[in-house]
């Protein structure tokens, strides 16, 4: 699954060219949060999961809130995203924090150097 967005200049400043894994390592450096969550949410449909995303953070829900709710048949995943060097607030570690004390939930923060990881779980079915 390819990897989507990331800043069009991936150019290395002493090469005029670099291997694939230089590459994705500069994309994923420099992928924004919001390229990144697209790519996440199109693999999420891909693999069968119903994916709730508040796309107005400002006025639809509370701070901190998780980017992502991922649903599928006994499964759910709260997932704050961010980019490569991206903090949590406050807020966002309470949420995540609340989650986590309900049995079954999986809270995870990704970021754009998981994105394998991603992949391989949201792939994966968990037992039920």
């Amino acid at each position: 699954m390819a990897i989507k967005g990331g800043r069009s200049q991936l150019l290395h400043p002493q090469k005029d060219v670099i291997d694939l894994q230089e590459y994705r390592k500069l994309q994923q450096e420099t992928m924004l949060e919001n390229d990144f969550q697209n790519n996440v949410i199109d693999a999420a449909r891909k693999f069968g999961w119903h994916v709730y995303h508040v796309y107005d953070v400002q006025t639809a829900t509370e701070r901190g809130f998780p980017d992502l709710v991922l649903l599928r048949e006994g499964e759910c995943i709260y997932a704050e995203l961010k980019k490569a060097n991206g903090r949590l607030s406050d807020e966002q570690v309470e949420w995540l924090r609340l989650f986590k004390t309900i049995q079954g939930n999986e809270v995870v923060v990704w970021r754009p150097a998981d994105y394998d990881g991603v992949i391989a779980r949201l792939a994966r079915r968990k037992a039920v």
